[in-house]
């Protein structure tokens, strides 16, 4: 960026997707199979401790400022972001 903005802005995507989504975007796109166990949150508890809460707590963070500031996205979508990276 050789803009001289000022200022907090969050590094993400304007389309947010959850890690499930992200999941089963490169598996469709690699065109494998998916097999996702639910591991209930009092697992993790015991494997992370308290880094458990970044698995289950949404962020709200928001692209929404450096757009406003004319930023345009290559990648918009994680999808589109993925058949770059994995074609």
């Amino acid at each position: 960026m050789n803009n001289s903005w000022e200022g907090v802005y969050n590094a993400v995507a304007p389309h947010p997707i959850t890690n499930a989504g992200l999941t089963k975007t490169i598996a469709t796109i690699l065109e494998k199979p998916l097999f996702m166990p639910n591991i209930p949150k009092f697992v993790m508890r015991l494997i992370l401790g308290e880094m458990h809460e970044l698995l289950f707590t949404n962020k709200n963070l928001s692209a929404q400022k450096a757009i406003d500031r004319g930023f345009e996205f290559q990648f918009p979508t994680a999808e589109k972001a993925l058949i770059n990276i994995l074609s």
